[in-house]
């Protein structure tokens, strides 16, 4: 999977294709636990309850996507805080991250000419790509946002955007095989969206090294990161943030106990997504 760099409008890095064989996991083993029903609630959770100091199993995962904050996210991310030991840069003591980057959608409002878009069909159902004609990149388009039905905080067409299905082909193709069991990783170039932080950028590149057919734990990526106490919680936060499902596997990322917590695309997603990668938790 590909990471980001730099912030807003920034030219996109290559994404990094992740090898057919699923290489060797810096994390620890996580024991098999029972999936949350379908039913659950689908936000990512803000506030994961692992405590422990875990990582990798040897069965697929499940991904988080960009949850949309509500007003009582933003006013108390606002309150002014001193970080607390353990607590990554970017992070006030209670774990939360500045207002700006906790408000921000995953695509820049007031700048919608600047942005192609497509939709391409799945076995999720419809998904939404959002992204920057690239000249650099896989396929001449950066993907923004990858976005499933009914997920918390999708990208929402503007006026002024531009369909270009034709402009995503190659990212559709690559998408194509993923589904069909063909592919397991992705050769594409990313570019950030408004409200990316460098603390958010370390919790998606941990997540973007999860290795297809494993899980890791809320605490192994907060661990990775070097995130405690209160920490975590702004782990789960960026987690939960991420705008690119799919492609950057947060649907990896599950409790300690095996229970598959929340995920911005809805649990039912992220079960058929790990049961695709062979790692749904028993």
């Amino acid at each position: 999977m590909t990471t980001t760099t730099g912030s807003g409008p920034t030219t996109p890095t290559t994404a990094r294709g992740t090898a057919p064989e699923a290489p060797a996991s810096p994390l620890a083993p996580v024991s098999p636990g029972v999936p949350a029903p379908a039913s659950d609630a689908t936000a990512a959770p803000a506030a994961p309850a692992d405590s422990t100091t875990p990582a990798v199993s040897g069965a697929p995962a499940v991904s988080a996507a960009s949850p949309t904050p509500d007003a009582s996210h933003a006013s108390h991310a606002s309150s002014a805080r001193t970080a607390a030991p353990g607590s990554p840069s970017g992070v006030d003591a209670a774990g939360v991250e500045p207002a700006a980057a906790v408000a921000a959608g995953p695509v820049a409002a007031g700048a919608e000419a600047a942005y192609v878009y497509a939709t391409v069909d799945s076995p999720l159902g419809e998904l939404l790509l959002v992204g920057r004609p690239a000249a650099d990149a896989p396929g001449g388009t950066a993907l923004v946002s990858l976005s499933l039905p009914g997920q918390k905080g999708a990208a929402v067409v503007e006026d002024g955007w531009v369909r270009d299905d034709a402009a995503f082909a190659e990212i559709a193709r690559q998408l194509g095989a993923y589904f069909a069991g063909e592919r397991t990783g992705f050769d594409i170039a990313y570019a950030d969206g408004p409200g990316v932080t460098d603390f958010r950028r370390r919790v998606w590149e941990a997540i973007d090294a999860i290795p297809y057919g494993t899980t890791t734990t809320y605490a192994g990526i907060a661990a990775l990161v070097g995130a405690r106490g209160a920490g975590v919680r702004a782990v789960g936060s960026a987690i939960g943030r991420n705008p690119l499902l799919v492609v950057r596997p947060c649907h990896r990322v599950i409790g300690s106990d095996g229970a598959l917590r929340g995920y911005a695309g809805g649990l039912e997603s992220k079960q058929r997504l790990l049961g695709l990668e062979g790692s749904l938790p028993a």
